[in-house]
């Protein structure tokens, strides 16, 4: 066998027939070429370490974001909103405490309907693979990887801006601002929960909970806990992960 082609030692992996990667090749561009059953297998058989996914070091840099850009950038977006919150603040601080916890549940719901109904599809095309191995194949298939484990900001800021915008639209304008800041905020205690999760050895408090649940969904059933930074949708849905 030349050397450049790894075939992946596992026992779960060797149970794919003629499953063959390029070791030295940046892998992004070859998971799709898998059939989907084959990729389903291979995707969700855990292993060490951290893949290549570009061959320009440039583009493989900017690929990767260390969990802290998460705190630092949008927790100094949260802090402005909710200074703003403050000098324009017509609600009484209760109502206004009540609408950014309303913004936080709104994101934990959202946290669970994305990794559910988005990350655990099972695609069928080299596109729809190449895509699911991007946002979140990766994170099963590497689950230690540290620097492609929380969401890039660059990216995130379309997303984080449309829903202020539709937040906007739907909602009065500081009811709109309280509830977007609160998803904000729900969002940053998500992507350092996440990463904590896998990199902290604290074993107290709610953390412990939370770490049994997604290192069960991780290595034991990645159908069934689906909430990162919270289990109240997983406990509501039933879909809360067996764990011993």
């Amino acid at each position: 066998m030349p050397e450049h082609i790894v075939q992946y030692p596992n026992a779960d992996e060797a149970a794919i027939s003629g499953l063959q990667l390029n070791g030295d090749g940046p892998i992004l561009f070859q998971v799709g070429k898998l059939t989907p059953g084959q990729y389903h297998q291979w995707v969700y058989s855990p292993r060490l370490g951290a893949p290549r996914f570009f061959q320009s070091t440039m583009l493989e840099s900017i690929s990767k974001t260390s969990w802290w850009y998460i705190p630092v950038i949008w927790g100094a977006v949260a802090a402005a909103c909710l200074s703003y919150m403050h000098l324009h603040r017509t609600h009484s601080i209760v109502t206004t405490g009540f609408l950014l916890l309303c913004g936080v549940l709104g994101w934990q719901l959202t946290e669970y309907c994305i990794h559910r109904f988005l990350f655990h599809i099972e695609p069928s095309s080299y596109w729809g693979i190449t895509l699911h191995f991007t946002f979140h194949g990766c994170h099963h298939k590497w689950p230690m990887d540290s620097l492609r484990l929380v969401f890039p900001p660059v990216p995130a800021v379309p997303i984080v801006s449309g829903v202020f915008y539709a937040m906007h639209q739907l909602l009065p304008k500081e009811a709109a601002m309280c509830i977007s800041t609160g998803m904000l905020l729900g969002y940053i205690a998500y992507d350092c929960t996440h990463y904590f999760l896998h990199h902290s050895s604290s074993q107290t408090g709610i953390l412990r909970g939370l770490k049994k649940a997604h290192i069960s969904h991780h290595y034991k059933n990645h159908d069934a806990g689906y909430g990162i930074s919270s289990r109240l949708f997983d406990s509501l849905l039933c879909t809360s992960a067996v764990h011993s």
